[in-house]
């Protein structure tokens, strides 16, 4: 749901901010985000699934910590050029559905 979502947009770029603590469930990241900030749904505990939209280059530091619910994440065919450190600390996530090759180099 959108309501949840703070978006900025900043030279033309769309950027997700923030997700507000009430978030739960699914959460579907509208297309045309292209960068998800530092710290964006840190601690949120009642997400159980994100769905990255196709437009996606950056995700921030720590931007999923603390997601302790957050069990699956879908990610696009899109070419995600950086993910931050501890971007999903504090949590296990048990499915990635994985159209992207950013994950390829991880042990």
């Amino acid at each position: 749901m959108n309501n949840w979502l703070r978006i900025e947009n900043n030279s033309g770029e769309s950027i997700l901010v923030e997700c507000t603590k009430d978030a739960h469930g699914d959460v579907v990241i509208p297309n045309g985000i292209t960068q998800i900030m530092d710290n964006a749904f840190k601690n949120c505990p009642l997400i159980t699934s994100i769905t990255l939209p196709n437009s996606i280059q950056k995700i921030g530091k720590n931007a999923f910590a603390g997601c302790e619910s957050l069990t699956r994440l879908d990610f696009p065919q899109a070419v995600v050029s950086r993910i931050g450190g501890r971007c999903f600390v504090g949590h296990i996530i048990f499915e990635v559905s994985k159209k992207t090759q950013v994950f390829d180099t991880c042990p």
